[in-house]
């Protein structure tokens, strides 16, 4: 396993992701992902968790499960759900994308390259000015992973790059949309309720 090459060639798909066109499965997307991120998970690891005990020793162990946890569970599942959710809405909906869900996976995949390139950055604890710089590269990296995933789209799905736009711009939208009014509907139904309260029971006055 050569987790240095594995390394930069995400890097380089971050980068240059014109060249993102690897025929990958699901599965070969997921396992170059983990393999890709073993380097610098453990450089901010090391980093982010000596910062953090500095801070104090409750500082690291958070910034050590973040790591762990966003790295190696959250950011793989998001790849596969984010990749259901774009194949639905894009290839079942509207007829953007022209081929399957390992396509959208692997494009999925390279676009969390840039938090693999900047992990030890975006992964500082979240105190004082270490806010704001957090804050700072965390924005850095959300507007790299959208150039890359508009572009990954492009390569996988041999579209255009404005139906590359509109394949993450709509899901978001209508997705948007919908949690919003699921919000208001909850939020007017909590209105309606506690003016009366449940009988028996202290949990509304």
């Amino acid at each position: 396993m050569d987790l240095i090459g594995d390394f930069k060639a995400g890097i380089n798909a971050a980068m240059h992701p014109s060249s993102n066109t690897q025929n990958m499965s699901l599965g070969q997307a997921i396992g170059f992902y983990y393999r890709a991120s073993v380097l610098p998970g453990i450089i901010a690891l090391i980093i982010d968790g000596i910062i953090g005990f500095v801070l104090s020793p409750s500082e690291g162990v958070l910034a050590l499960a973040t790591i762990v946890g966003s790295l190696w569970i959250a950011l793989p599942l998001g790849i596969i759900i984010d990749a259901a959710i774009y194949q639905f809405f894009d290839k079942m909906l509207f007829g953007i994308f022209n081929e399957d869900i390992s396509k959208t996976a692997t494009a999925t995949m390279f676009a969390e390259m840039p938090v693999l390139a900047l992990a030890f950055l975006y992964f500082l604890p979240s105190v004082g000015a270490l806010t704001y710089l957090k804050d700072v590269f965390g924005i850095i990296i959300g507007i790299w992973g959208i150039i890359v995933l508009t572009i990954s789209f492009r390569e996988q799905q041999k579209i255009s790059t404005g139906k590359a736009i509109l394949a993450w711009l709509l899901p978001g939208i209508i997705l948007g949309v919908i949690f919003a009014i699921i919000i208001l509907v909850m939020a007017f139904a909590l209105g309606a309720v506690s003016p009366v309260g449940i009988p028996g029971t202290s949990i509304l006055p």
